[in-house]
């Protein structure tokens, strides 16, 4: 009897000493899963750090939407331009731009050094202007802006790239970037939208201090030159008719 009972005794405790190594190895399993996805999830920085705005906000109208009045039915990219000049706040951005608009659309004479050109099939305009300066330096600043569809086949996108150089060199001026409006086919206006809200602010390297853009309008995409100390890195996105999704 007592040894009937004594080798019960043992087995139980056995039976508790490997149920207790059991949980430790799970706990352990679990804690190195854990740590493993942590570090995927960090090498993975080539997605936006926000996640887009869904439909219903992305396509909230803005309280700043201003109309685009067209002759036709849908809107040339001169009739984009002409809604952000009609803004109330252009900002000092525009003022130079909009001088020269309204003389180009009257055919007369740009101002020396302004030049503008417009591709209505490609739905795209380009403004450059340069000035030499007190200290003996060029300035040029170039506006470009393409207009691209969205997805759902009832919204457009219109992205506006500023880059400001001195003597060839891009520097980070006070308006330099990019900037994207959202058109809406139904009821023909169109509004300042941010960045991140359609996917587009992507991880940089730390120490980037300034970030030049080139568009693509052909390939609907954009490369994001990050300046650093070390050098510059460029990243490439694609627009996919619903977000600009990093590829590189």
């Amino acid at each position: 009897m007592k040894k009937t009972y004594f080798a019960a005794l043992c087995m139980l405790v056995a039976m508790l000493a490997t149920a207790t190594v059991s949980c430790q190895r799970t706990q352990k399993t679990s804690e190195e899963s854990s740590s493993t996805s942590v570090i995927e999830d960090d090498q993975d920085s080539t997605d936006s750090l926000f996640e887009e705005e869904p439909d219903s906000v992305l396509f909230q109208e803005s309280e700043f939407a201003v109309p685009v009045k067209s002759k036709g039915g849908e809107p040339t990219m001169a009739d984009f331009i002409n809604a952000i000049l009609s803004q109330e706040e252009t900002f000092d951005a525009y003022v130079t731009l909009e001088h020269s608009w309204n003389l180009f659309q009257k055919g007369k004479a740009l101002p020396k050094g302004s030049s503008i050109a417009l591709d209505e099939k490609e739905r795209y305009m380009r403004f450059d202007e340069t000035e030499v300066l007190e200290n003996g330096s060029t300035y040029t600043g170039v506006k470009e802006y393409f207009c691209w569809d969205f997805a759902d086949g009832k919204h457009q996108l219109v992205v506006e790239n500023t880059v400001d150089c001195n003597d060839g060199e891009p520097f980070a001026g006070q308006y330099s970037g990019l900037s994207f409006y959202i058109y809406d086919m139904e009821t023909r206006k169109m509004w300042l939208t941010s960045e991140y809200s359609i996917g587009g602010d992507f991880d940089i390297p730390r120490d980037t201090h300034m970030i030049v853009h080139k568009v693509d309008n052909k390939n609907k995409s954009i490369d994001y030159t990050c300046y650093t100390e070390k050098g510059a890195v460029t990243r490439c996105a694609i627009w996919d008719g619903r977000r600009i999704k990093l590829i590189r």
